[in-house]
């Protein structure tokens, strides 16, 4: 019986999975992307409003707790003079929760000169809190989005490299087994493990294809199966599952 070393290079996700994984990678990027320019145009208006707005001293009239999801959320009444002399009063959200003031204090505003309804408490987290919290969940789901698309790429680029420049090899089929380790949709798939002799080195090397979700019905032993082998190491190859035609 003839000994077999298994060639170790190759994709640790079978042809379902890698499906899997290319659509939700495309979700996940499609979320981040979307959270991320949100967080850029909130971050663009914030700097917009930013530029063009006065500054006051405003009192806190009332602090006014709404129920919600979650922890619910507070508004704060505010109460401040504009540069002519009017008297101002303006509701806004807190940023944080509970707020970082109380009735009474005094803080310090930026308010609209065209409209000074519209206010903003003068502060880093009352400004910025939104799109920083945009912005994070956004680049976390983009950055596990791409990579995951990314890892499908490679696999995919890999293996239609080995099949455009790797050394075509006529391997035989030793057995046909199921993959314990991995389950879709409830059953674990298929993968051929096919031998073949390096005339090279004379050392027997065993490849294993990617999974599948059913069984080629060519894939019996001794059945002859293409592999593509790297020209100068063995341990990288592609499995050619059409080469067995047929499935059950």
């Amino acid at each position: 019986m003839t000994e077999y070393f298994p060639a170790c290079y190759r994709s640790p996700l079978g042809v379902h999975q890698l499906v899997v994984l290319k659509w939700i990678g495309a979700i996940f990027a499609a979320i981040g992307t979307i959270f991320v320019a949100i967080a850029v145009m909130v971050a663009f208006n914030e700097a917009s409003f930013i530029g063009q707005a006065k500054s006051a001293s405003a009192d806190v009239l009332a602090v006014h707790y709404r129920v919600g999801s979650g922890r619910g959320s507070y508004r704060l009444d505010l109460r401040f003079t504009t540069p002519n002399g009017n008297i101002q009063t303006a509701t806004v959200p807190s940023a944080t929760n509970p707020p970082a003031v109380k009735q009474g204090d005094r803080v310090e505003v930026l308010f609209d000169p065209g409209d000074p309804s519209h206010v903003q408490i003068n502060s880093f987290t009352q400004l910025w809190t939104l799109p920083l919290i945009f912005g994070a969940i956004g680049l976390i789901f983009a950055v596990i989005g791409w990579a995951f698309l990314v890892r499908v790429f490679v696999h995919w680029r890999r293996a239609r490299w080995l099949r455009q420049n790797g050394q075509k090899v006529v391997a035989k089929v030793v057995r046909v087994d199921r993959n314990w380790g991995v389950t879709v949709n409830g059953h674990h798939p298929w993968r051929i493990v096919a031998g073949w002799v390096n005339p090279l080195t004379g050392q027997s090397v065993e490849f294993v294809s990617d999974d599948v979700g059913t069984k080629p019905a060519g894939a019996i032993p001794d059945h002859p199966v293409v592999v593509y082998v790297h020209p100068i190491d063995d341990r990288r190859y592609a499995v050619d599952l059409s080469s067995l035609r047929g499935s059950t």
